[in-house]
């Protein structure tokens, strides 16, 4: 099975910004590949 492979973006102006970023380096230190994306609004 190819390894898990994870896209992730979010809004600068969102409620959930941090926890995404959280999660995003939760995600990457437990070795996932993570594709992560701030977007202006």
């Amino acid at each position: 099975m190819p390894p898990l492979k994870i896209w992730m973006d979010v809004g600068a102006f969102e409620p959930l910004l941090e926890p995404n970023r959280r999660m995003h380096r939760r995600l990457a230190l437990r070795g996932y590949q993570v594709r992560y994306r701030e977007y202006s609004g």
